[in-house]
């Protein structure tokens, strides 16, 4: 019952920090669209950097002949990271279209959420079924200019964290309604053993 109890705690957390992260990043490509875009390149180039850089040292290191690709994979991190950080501006484009795909995909899966609750006849089914904003925000997102798609980007991020907050903190809810209601029918008296005995 405690794993229960830990997995589920975990998860809910594991949510709400991803969602805040959401509305966070959101908030930045609004108020610093241009500045955003070039931060997240350079972070990234630096990090394929240090990736390759650590691959191409561990092949070196290990002494292994073959059946290891560690080396080609770590050139590949290299280049990939120096094209980050000298032609971040290919970089951004790439980026959008990645942005689009993930609120497309978190979007369906909380329409999914939506679709099950609805399924169960749970109240509250049509919280998640409002991922179809998110969807549609990220299919603008997929093909539209850059000149506006960190606007959307930011916009669809923050209204993908608040629904993603909104069902993580609806069903903790139902679930801690659930384990209350357990708790009660399993400390209360099953048999009446005043009633057995006459």
């Amino acid at each position: 019952m405690e794993s229960i109890r830990g997995y589920f705690k975990a998860l809910k957390w594991r949510s709400l920090i991803v969602a805040f992260s959401a509305i966070l990043l959101g908030l930045l490509f609004i108020l610093t669209p241009q500045a955003s875009a070039d931060v997240i390149c350079y972070v990234a180039g630096i990090l394929l950097l240090a990736s390759g850089i650590a691959a191409v040292i561990s092949y070196l290191a290990s002494g292994r002949l073959f059946g290891s690709y560690a080396l080609v994979s770590g050139i590949v991190l290299l280049v990939c990271g120096v094209f980050c950080l000298l032609r971040p501006e290919i970089i951004q484009g790439l980026l959008t279209v990645l942005f689009g795909v993930f609120l497309v995909i978190d979007g369906m899966m909380t329409l999914q959420d939506g679709v099950d609750c609805a399924r169960a006849r749970l109240a509250g089914w049509w919280v998640p079924a409002l991922a179809v904003i998110t969807i549609a925000l990220g299919c603008v997102v997929l093909f539209g200019k850059f000149d506006s798609i960190m606007l959307l980007a930011g916009i669809s991020l923050i209204a993908d964290g608040v629904f993603d907050l909104i069902v993580t903190l609806a069903f903790s809810k139902r679930i801690r309604t659930a384990r209350e209601k357990l708790r009660i029918y399993a400390n209360g008296p099953i048999i009446d053993s005043e009633k057995v005995d006459d």
